[in-house]
């Protein structure tokens, strides 16, 4: 028996950023149902005293499921972001790097404010998702069991732990998270998501730092 593989099949093709932001999208999507079906099954049993814990595998497996895909996505994307950047100013007075933490070290310095790009400023005012982004894909995949989930009153909480290395230090005074001190001598903070507020706020982010490349998701 013959296969005929057609493109009528496979659909539209996708860039693999386009794909990276459909998976975005499609991971909020997919977190409304989820958070609906659980807001059915314990919404009633829930007042401003009470906290219900969602047990499972690293909690809800769909909860997981979902906020792997969010920062997972947004991490590549983030690389997409530093490689584009670090070809376009190649022939600039300064080229930006395209590695995590001294592209965030010098931007948070200054260093490439004679470039003077709105993309670049756009992620400085967003440093603290930035950072986040990076940290929560690398604890969902090194320890995913970290990461637990609550329903609080009317919405859905993540909290997990964040550690923080020797070489990320210097980049948590800029963040806007509370006791920063606390958090560098400590080596990590406690991180906590409203999920309600986090996925359509990450799919609009991205939405904002790709416009800025000219690509247009509805922004």
């Amino acid at each position: 028996m013959k296969i005929i593989i057609t493109d009528a099949l496979w659909g539209e093709k996708h860039s693999d950023i386009e794909i990276r932001m459909k998976s975005l999208i499609s991971a909020n999507e997919r977190f409304k149902v989820c958070r609906e079906g659980i807001n059915r099954q314990v919404g009633d049993k829930i007042d401003e005293h009470t906290k219900l814990f969602i047990k499972g595998y690293g909690n809800s497996p769909e909860l997981i499921s979902c906020f792997r895909e969010l920062f997972f996505n947004s991490r590549e994307m983030l690389d997409y972001l530093l490689i584009t950047l670090n070809k376009a100013t190649k022939s600039e007075t300064i080229q930006t790097s395209r590695k995590f933490l001294p592209f965030c070290r010098s931007m948070m310095n200054d260093d490439y404010n004679v470039l003077n790009m709105p993309l670049i400023n756009f992620l400085k005012t967003n440093i603290t998702y930035v950072f986040h982004i990076r940290k929560v894909r690398n604890e969902i995949k090194n320890r995913v069991s970290n990461v637990k989930f609550r329903f609080v009153t009317d919405h859905i909480e993540s909290y997990f732990r964040v550690p923080i290395a020797s070489d990320e230090k210097e980049i948590i005074k800029f963040l806007d998270i509370e006791n920063k001190e606390e958090a560098v001598r400590n080596n990590g903070y406690h991180c906590v998501f409203n999920l309600d507020v986090i996925f359509p706020e990450m799919v609009e982010f991205w939405k904002t730092a790709l416009s800025y490349l000219g690509k247009n998701y509805g922004t």
